[in-house]
């Protein structure tokens, strides 16, 4: 098993060293652009900002992955020249995941596979997307339990509940935007002190809800290394 994954780095390598020139918040904001585009049942050919192309689509499946290497191996700085707003970018990038794909795919189900329908299952699974919204509310309801309650609140040092409204708020704040200053985030906190939206609240979800870019840069580049 070791050996198949070092084949399979040892293959994708070229395209991890051309991914370190791709801006990684750029990256981001399109994998955000097209997930929220396949939540909302909307035309991926039609994506603002995205060039319009009727194939080279980046499916549920690679999606991922492709966070993942990025997070990992691209950079902060801006570079006009690769973008995957472009679709020959993008073309290339689903060529290199397409073939990787099918390979791991030959290479489990020859050696592993029952491994191999496991994860087949769960990328299809990713096909169908479902309403954060309905997701949230239904943990709400899952953790809502009383000896549940406590247990959370003790570790997060706000009620629950505070914390889900403060959770929804986020939601609502990224919704549109891809990136949002702190400070506009917390300031409705600074109006309503004394409510489930205080600054404390909105700042302790974030906190919990989030992690800063070089700390998981370092984490997911070490787990994929």
């Amino acid at each position: 098993m070791k050996e198949i994954m070092t084949d399979f780095y040892r293959e994708l390598k070229p395209f991890l060293n051309k991914l370190s020139y791709y801006n990684v918040f750029e990256s981001l904001d399109v994998i955000r652009r097209y997930t929220m585009a396949n939540n909302e049942n909307k035309s991926r050919k039609h994506i603002q900002g995205i060039e319009r192309s009727d194939v080279n689509y980046l499916m549920p499946e690679y999606r991922d992955f492709l966070i993942a290497v990025s997070l990992a191996y691209s950079t902060d700085l801006p570079n006009n020249r690769y973008t995957l707003k472009r679709w020959q970018d993008r073309a290339y990038i689903v060529q290199v995941l397409g073939d990787l794909s099918s390979n791991i795919n030959k290479g489990f189900i020859d050696n592993e596979v029952f491994l191999w329908l496991k994860a087949f299952a769960f990328n299809q699974m990713k096909q169908f997307q479902y309403n954060p919204i309905e997701q949230l509310y239904r943990y709400y309801m899952i953790f809502s339990y009383p000896e549940v309650v406590e247990n959370v609140e003790n570790k997060i040092g706000i009620s629950y509940k505070e914390f889900i409204f403060s959770a929804f708020w986020l939601y609502s704040k990224f919704l549109d935007n891809f990136q949002c200053h702190e400070k506009q985030i917390t300031k409705l906190g600074e109006k309503y002190i004394f409510t489930p939206f205080s600054e404390n609240n909105l700042k302790k979800t974030l906190s919990f809800l989030s992690i800063d870019y070089k700390s998981i840069k370092e984490a997911t580049k070490q787990e994929i290394d």
